[in-house]
């Protein structure tokens, strides 16, 4: 395609994204696919995959902003006051809450997206519902232009109509093993990354604006927010309001802050430490089953939830005779029951 179809409206790549620390390999295939959009009216449907609280939203919600109207020649329409492309209206459906194909067609197709110019946001795909799954296998059984942009699906009295120069998709999830596989593969993929300490220092610093913050403050501050975006910027929200207008942060403060709000190294909860401590008063390995009884949790609450940040931190492994504390967890806890060692500050790191 040449460069000279695109408009001069269409905001340079710098520009799209700026607001988005961090994802930057999304954000180029995303910027590309936005570029295909102001030549083709197409956008490709998309798959947005995340851990929960790592920006998959938001950035589609981003996304959406760059998606606008065109007007009959084809031309972006444009805001009456700063002059920017208009988006099309999102609307955004929580998956969750669809009970059924004909809820679907009533509730949300008919009213929300046929013969309109919208940009729809599936969040939480993985609760799609199976009769919803099968007819978005025929609407998105489509490379765009083979079939003029144009889809359809009919079932008994029910047939929906999709023009995709009108109409873009988006689908987030956090659990991409539970969308239909079939779905998955019409769908352009995007998978959100790790967020460096780095990146996540910038979320908090941007929560905290006009605040003065002593050294060192924000580096440990990122160090608990467990790599998550969203952490990172409710941690900014309460660190501002433990301020109470006070426009200067100092480290006295934020030890303060950790000790009311009970924080401790890596962002480990109370419950996380007791399984280490548990694990360490049995060397010789502890099966899923006994760790259960021990805490009350259940096997799916232990490994979908309390022991991710253990794994992620090398603090715990898992072997043939069970779950194992390793040598890491054991500094762990030393370092956390003595924290006038300077020896251990690596293992808090």
């Amino acid at each position: 395609m040449s460069n000279t179809m695109i408009p001069n409206v269409n905001p340079a790549h710098a520009d799209r994204f700026s607001a988005i620390i961090g994802q930057d390999n999304a954000k180029r295939k995303i910027n590309h696919l936005v570029d295909c959009y102001y030549v083709s009216h197409y956008f490709s449907p998309c798959l947005y995959t995340a851990p929960k609280g790592c920006g998959k939203t938001t950035l589609a919600i981003e996304t959406s902003k760059h998606l606008c109207l065109f007007d009959e020649l084809g031309r972006p329409m444009l805001n009456s006051v700063t002059n920017a492309p208009r988006p099309k209206p999102l609307i955004k459906i929580n998956c969750a809450a669809i009970k059924n194909f004909d809820n679907f067609v009533s509730g949300i197709f008919i009213r929300h997206i046929n013969d309109k110019d919208v940009t729809v946001l599936f969040d939480e795909a993985s609760e799609i519902p199976h009769g919803v799954t099968m007819a978005m296998l025929d609407l998105f059984n489509t490379t765009g232009a083979d079939v003029g942009y144009r889809s359809r699906y009919e079932q008994s009295e029910h047939i929906l109509d999709v023009d995709f120069r009108r109409q873009s998709f988006i689908f987030c999830t956090s659990e991409p093993q539970k969308v239909f596989h079939a779905l998955v593969n019409r769908l352009e993929r995007i998978s959100l990354g790790d967020y460096t300490y780095k990146q996540l220092e910038q979320i908090i610093r941007k929560g905290l604006p006009n605040i003065e913050i002593d050294n060192g403050v924000v580096e440990e501050a990122a160090k608990v927010v467990r790599h998550n975006p969203r952490d990172a910027a409710k941690l900014a929200i309460n660190l501002h309001n433990y301020l109470k207008g006070n426009e200067l942060l100092f480290m006295d403060d934020w030890n303060q802050f950790k000790t009311i709000w009970g924080i401790k190294p890596l962002g480990l909860t109370d419950q996380e430490i007791e399984v280490l401590r548990y694990l360490n008063e049995h060397p010789d390995g502890v099966t899923l089953t006994r760790l259960g009884a021990k805490t009350g949790l259940t096997k799916s609450a232990l490994q979908r939830d309390v022991e991710i940040q253990l794994l992620a931190h090398d603090l715990m492994n898992i072997e043939e005779n069970g779950r194992v504390i390793s040598g890491k967890g054991i500094k762990y806890l030393k370092a956390l029951d003595n924290p006038s060692d300077n020896q251990q500050e690596v293992v808090l790191a």
